[in-house]
C-alpha cells in the first residue's frame, strides 16, 4: 500500500509542479476518483517520442448522448453533453491529458466520475465529470502531434480497466497508420489540391522536392516558388487542414506517403471565404458532409473550376461532393467551427447523382484554368422569350477571350469566369471589375448568339453571382468548326479534320500553352465551302499540351482545341 501510494503521489506532484497548455480536445476536469497510467514509449510509425517535440498522450471516453437511439434533437431530457452541438452514439470526452515532456516514463492522470452526494446532488453534476470512467471501464487513447496538429489514436501495449487509485506501467503506446496515398494527378498550370495524409516531415520542399516540373506552391497569403534549385517564398510547411494551388509546367503526379488524418478535424472558418482542405479518400456529397447544424452558414464552395451554391435549400451547381486530394474555398456568412461528417458515410453511398455531362463539342472552347475564377449561376435561358434548347454550349468571354464554358441542362449551371493571375496562361482574362460577356453556341446549327445578363456584376474573384440570360436577336452561324481529331492524345501524327461553312480566307496554326507559335499551317489561305482534313506531325517537339487554332480576321472568329502529345 505505501508503495502504491508512494507512486500516487510523486507523479501527482510531477503533474501539478509542470502545467502546460493542452492542445484543444485535451483539456479535462480533475475528478476526486482517478488512476495513473505510467508509459514507457510512445511510438508513432516507429518513431519514438522524446522530451522536444511537445507532444501530448491524453485518455477519453465516450457516452451515448442518442440514450440507445430515443434521443433525436437536444432538450432537457436529451443534453449535448460534450457541447458540440448535435447528439451522437459517441460523444468523446477527454478524462487526462500529459505533455510527453521526458523521454520515457511519462505519468497520464486518468479521471473516473466523482460518485459522492454533496447537499443531495450528484458531486459529478457540479465537476463535470459524471460521464467519465466508472469501475472496470477502459480508457480510449490518443497521442497529439504538434507538427501534425493531429490528434492520432494510439493503441496500448496492454488494456487496464480504470480502478480508483491504482497505478499501471504500460511499456508501449502506438499509433501506426502509414498509408500508401500516391497518384495525385496534376495537369499542366494550375491545381487546387489538399492532404488528407502528411509524413513527419511536412515542408514545401518535403512535400514537393521530388517534382521535375514544379514551378509553385500557394495558399492563403502564403507562396514559395522553386527558383534554380532553390524554394523562395514565405510558405514554408504544408497543413492538412488548408488547401494548395500547385502550378507545374508539365502533367505529373505527385506521390506523398503519410499519416491519415483523423476524420472529426476541427476547422476554424473566418466569416465568408477559407481554404480548406478535405481530410478523408471517402467522396461524400456535400450535404452528407456538412453537419445540419452548420449547412446554413455555408454560402457557396468552390473548387478548380467548378462551384455549388446553396439556393432554395438545395445545392446547385457542378460541384456535387467533397473528394481527398481536391481543394476548396468555403464561402460562410459568419465565424463557425465544425468538423466533416465522414465516420457513419459509406464509400460511395451518397445521395446526388452526379452531374457529369460528356461532351466532346466543348473542346472546342478551351480555356486554361486560373488561380483566380468567379461563378455565375444561371438560372434560366431566354431566347425570343422561349426557353434555350438543351445541350447548347454557354460560353463566357473577357476581353475577347473565352474563359469559361458549361453545356446547358436546362437546370442552374455554374457558368466560369477565369480571371488574369499574373500568368501568361490567363492575359486577357478578367479583370477585377470588368463585366464578362456571355453567348450560347448552338452545335446544330453551328452558330452563336449573344446574350444579356438581367445584372451586369463586376468580376471579383472567388465570388458567386445569380443571373438570367436572354436575347431577341438571332443566331449567327460560325464560318467554321473543328469536326474531329484523332488519335488524341497521340504520338508523332494527329489527323485533323475541319469543315468551312462560308468561303474566305483562314489561317490555321499550332500553338503551346502560352499562345507561342510552334507551326503555322496554314496563313489566311482560301477555302471554299467543305470538308477539309490535314495532318500534323509533331517532329521534335516534346511531349505536352499544344492547340490547334482556326482564325478567320475578316469575320474576328476564332476556335482552339486541346492536342495531347505523348512520347
Amino acid at each position: 500500500m505505501f508503495n502504491k501510494l508512494y507512486y500516487i503521489l510523486f507523479f501527482l506532484n510531477l503533474f501539478l509542479v509542470a502545467n502546460p497548455i493542452p492542445p484543444n480536445g485535451f483539456e479535462y476536469n480533475q475528478s476526486q476518483r482517478q488512476a495513473f497510467y505510467i508509459f514507457q514509449w510512445a511510438v508513432i510509425n516507429a518513431d519514438t517520442l522524446d522530451s522536444e517535440g511537445g507532444h501530448w498522450i491524453g485518455a477519453f471516453h465516450t457516452h451515448d448522448e442518442t440514450d440507445g437511439g430515443l434521443c433525436q434533437s437536444v432538450s432537457l431530457d436529451c443534453p449535448d453533453v460534450n457541447n458540440d452541438g448535435f447528439l451522437t452514439e459517441d460523444a468523446e470526452f477527454c478524462v487526462g491529458s500529459a505533455e510527453w515532456n521526458q523521454s520515457s516514463y511519462v505519468s497520464l492522470p486518468v479521471m473516473g466520475a466523482d460518485s459522492l452526494e454533496v447537499n443531495g446532488n450528484e458531486l459529478c453534476e457540479q465537476t463535470g465529470t459524471c460521464h467519465y470512467l466508472n469501475t472496470g471501464e477502459i480508457p480510449t487513447f490518443k497521442i497529439y502531434d504538434v507538427s501534425l496538429d493531429s490528434a492520432l489514436t494510439a493503441i496500448p501495449s496492454v488494456d487496464h480497466s480504470f480502478i480508483n487509485l491504482e497505478v499501471y506501467f504500460i511499456e508501449l503506446l502506438e499509433h501506426e497508420s502509414y498509408l500508401d496515398y500516391n497518384s495525385i494527378p496534376l495537369y499542366e498550370g494550375n491545381n487546387l489540391i489538399s492532404f488528407w495524409a502528411l509524413p513527419f516531415e511536412n515542408s514545401v520542399e518535403d512535400i514537393f522536392g521530388e517534382m521535375d516540373h514544379i514551378l509553385s506552391v500557394s495558399t492563403e497569403g502564403l507562396i514559395s516558388s522553386y527558383i534554380d534549385g532553390e524554394w523562395l517564398g514565405n510558405l514554408e510547411s504544408i497543413s492538412r487542414k488548408s488547401a494548395y494551388w500547385v502550378t507545374v509546367s508539365q502533367d505529373e503526379v505527385l506521390n506523398v506517403f503519410g499519416i491519415a488524418s483523423e476524420l472529426d478535424i476541427e476547422y476554424n472558418l473566418d466569416e465568408y471565404k477559407n481554404l480548406i482542405s478535405y481530410p478523408s479518400p471517402i467522396e461524400v456529397s456535400i450535404t452528407e458532409a456538412l453537419p445540419d447544424i452548420v449547412e446554413n452558414s455555408f454560402i457557396g464552395i468552390i473548387s478548380q473550376g467548378s462551384a455549388a451554391q446553396r439556393i432554395n435549400e438545395n445545392w446547385e451547381g457542378t460541384l456535387n461532393t467533397f473528394e481527398g486530394t481536391k481543394g476548396y474555398w468555403a464561402l460562410v456568412n459568419e465565424p463557425l467551427d465544425f468538423s466533416f461528417n465522414i465516420d457513419n458515410v459509406r464509400e460511395n453511398d451518397t445521395d446526388y447523382i452526379k452531374n457529369n455531362v460528356e461532351n466532346n463539342l466543348i473542346n472546342q472552347f478551351e480555356y486554361n484554368l486560373s488561380k483566380n475564377q468567379a461563378f455565375y449561376f444561371i438560372h434560366n435561358i431566354l431566347i425570343n422569350d422561349e426557353p434555350a434548347n438543351y445541350n447548347n454550349i454557354v460560353l463566357t468571354y473577357c476581353n475577347g477571350n473565352i474563359v469559361g464554358s458549361r453545356v446547358w441542362n436546362g437546370d442552374i449551371i455554374d457558368q466560369p469566369a477565369m480571371g488574369f493571375d499574373g500568368t501568361d496562361k490567363t492575359l486577357g482574362y478578367c479583370n477585377e471589375g470588368q463585366i464578362p460577356n456571355f453567348k450560347l453556341y448552338d452545335h446544330v446549327s453551328n452558330s452563336t448568339i449573344d446574350l444579356k445578363a438581367s445584372i451586369d456584376y463586376n468580376w471579383k474573384n472567388n465570388t458567386l453571382y445569380n443571373i438570367e440570360l436572354f436575347s431577341n436577336e438571332i443566331y449567327n452561324q460560325l464560318n467554321f468548326s473543328i469536326n474531329k481529331l484523332y488519335p488524341n492524345p497521340f504520338n508523332g501524327i494527329i489527323s485533323i479534320d475541319y469543315k468551312i461553312n462560308v468561303s474566305g480566307n483562314y489561317s490555321i496554326e499550332i500553338i503551346d500553352l502560352n499562345g507561342r507559335l510552334i507551326e503555322q499551317i496554314q496563313s489566311n489561305n482560301f477555302h471554299s465551302i467543305g470538308q477539309y482534313t490535314f495532318n500534323w506531325d509533331s517532329g521534335i517537339n516534346s511531349s505536352g499540351t499544344y492547340f490547334v487554332k482556326i482564325m478567320d480576321y475578316s469575320s474576328n472568329q476564332n476556335i482552339v482545341q486541346k492536342l495531347m502529345l505523348i512520347k
